[in-house]
């Protein structure tokens, strides 16, 4: 079974510029793929990470595991890893910098996830979203239900929908007055 995930983690510096194998837990079995952003312990604290490979086995028997899912579809490709790791060594920049500069802008920026009901009809969906018509992401991850909302999301009966923060600063007089 293959439960190791090759991760490059959000550090820009040369010596981590490579894929740091993390255990992938079992309630993230179905959600973890080649592509999905991840966040994961690295030294004595969290970073994001990019899953670039899954693997049976480890070159250690000491793995750190990956604490969370950032998505439940992979937001990169093969294609896109693929041409990120030829820009990255064709202009010596670092893998993680050339895999976030491939995201969209929502999804480099502050935002809240939510899931979106798209099916009225789906009696278990109706359930699952208690009445409601959206479901924050955190929420439905802190009860176990992304596995099962994978395959909706696969099927068209929900989408991901993103709140951007929104960090507007306002000049201010001496009085504290706009």
């Amino acid at each position: 079974m293959n439960r190791i995930a090759k991760v490059i983690v959000d550090v820009p510096a040369r010596q981590v510029d490579r894929p740091f194998d993390y255990l992938i837990p079992t309630e993230l079995l179905d959600i973890i793929q080649v592509g999905t952003r991840v966040s994961v312990p690295f030294g004595n604290r969290k970073v994001q990470g990019f899953v670039v490979a899954i693997q049976a086995e480890a070159d250690t028997d000491k793995l750190k595991e990956i604490d969370s899912a950032m998505d439940i579809l992979p937001v990169l490709n093969q294609e896109l890893l693929e041409l990120g790791d030829w820009i990255a060594s064709d202009t010596l920049s670092f893998r993680v910098s050339v895999y976030q500069a491939m995201l969209p802008p929502a999804l480099r920026a502050k935002y809240e996830k939510y899931f979106i009901r798209l099916n009225d009809s789906d009696e278990e969906l109706e359930r699952l979203f208690g009445g409601y018509g959206t479901l924050d992401f955190k929420k439905a991850e802190q009860v176990g239900l992304l596995p099962q909302f994978k395959k909706y999301l696969q099927d068209g009966d929900i989408e991901i929908g993103y709140a951007v923060k929104n960090k507007v600063t306002q000049k201010k007089n001496e009085n504290g007055a706009l």
